[in-house]
């Protein structure tokens, strides 16, 4: 089986926020629902109502798997400066692990529509769309079973490198380019449009990101070091459900968006490999009168691939569900 380490480059720092935690969270009785909002927008409400079917077009979870962060300090009055750099890799993970844990947060969505009286499209008939049949290889639009494609590896800017994981054994439509190239232009959305009308259903696509580190650091003007340090960390944070309901509409058709409120931090039970970090987690530089100084640390934190996939899926399953009710229940 593969195994996650680094992949490309990348942009903006993750937008999990670190948080002391003071005793375990119990996930299975964890209350989600005031973590997820959204809404359909009032006038196309009766499109999504009127339809009682759904094709589960995308589960993803966006796996952080390398982050980089930096600190100057300035003497000031001419002294000079000071920089200290850290990178942090994530080792261990097995993806055929994660594959099947997503399966599985696919098939509980799947299991809360059936639950809510909506028949769930079957792979088969979505490969009987026009869509589908015409998908042309070299497009970035992708259909087919999440298990025979190559992950997605992608940065977000420069800060940090993610892995998209999707469900074993499960056909998905996505998008990995972030925008539409068979539409020739615009938001991925119309595919799911075009979908929405050739099935007859709604087509819903849920994101979600997970990170294992956060990255930390001092510096600034009259200081005489700058310092970065990396603590392990495991949050589930932007949680996403986008909707589209068929509508005799062809362009810009109103979507429906649910998204989580804020991240939720992972427990360390276990997921943190007795490895850790193999090497220092602290980058630390000193000033100099003149020029300047930079000490860079590279850091693999280690997982157990199990405890760690098992804490990501038990948060991103709650998440799922309480975005799906919110979606349901504001078009009842």
């Amino acid at each position: 089986m593969a195994v996650i380490f680094v992949v490309m480059s990348f942009s903006t720092e993750v937008n999990a926020i670190s948080k002391k935690k003071d005793k375990k969270t119990n996930w299975s009785s964890f209350d989600f629902s005031d973590l997820a909002k959204g809404k359909i927008p009032g006038p196309v409400k009766k499109r999504y109502s009127d339809v009682k079917r759904v094709f589960i077009a995308d589960v993803v979870i966006n796996q952080q798997v390398f982050s980089k962060y930096s600190k100057t300090s300035y003497g000031g009055l001419g002294h000079g400066s000071s920089k200290a750099k850290m990178e942090a890799n994530l080792g261990g993970i097995d993806f055929g692990t994660y594959q099947n844990a997503v399966a599985e947060i696919y098939e509980r969505i799947a299991q809360i529509y059936t639950e809510l009286g909506y028949e769930v499209v079957s792979d088969a008939e979505v490969m009987a769309t026009e869509l589908y049949k015409n998908k042309e290889s070299g497009k970035r639009i992708v259909a087919a079973n999440a298990s025979e494609v190559e992950p997605v590896r992608y940065g977000d800017g420069g800060l940090n490198k993610l892995v998209s994981v999707r469900p074993a054994n499960k056909l998905v439509v996505y998008n990995d380019a972030k925008k539409d190239v068979l539409t020739k232009g615009g938001a991925p959305w119309k595919v799911y449009f075009k979908l929405a009308n050739e099935l007859d259903a709604l087509v819903v696509g849920y994101s979600f990101n997970a990170s294992f580190v956060d990255m930390s650091g001092k510096g600034g003007y009259f200081s005489t070091s700058a310092k970065v340090k990396a603590t392990p960390y495991l949050s589930i944070y932007n949680g996403n459900l986008i909707t589209l309901a068929p509508s005799t509409k062809t362009t810009q058709p109103t979507t429906g968006s649910f998204y989580q409120t804020e991240p939720l931090e992972g427990n360390n039970d276990g997921w943190i490999s007795p490895d850790g970090f193999k090497t220092i987690d602290e980058s630390e530089s000193s000033y100099y009168w003149t020029g300047s100084a930079n000490k860079k640390v590279e850091n693999v934190m280690m997982v157990n691939p199990i405890p760690f996939v098992e804490e990501v899926s038990s948060i991103t399953t709650g998440l799922a569900d309480a975005l799906t009710h919110q979606f349901i229940s504001g078009i009842e």
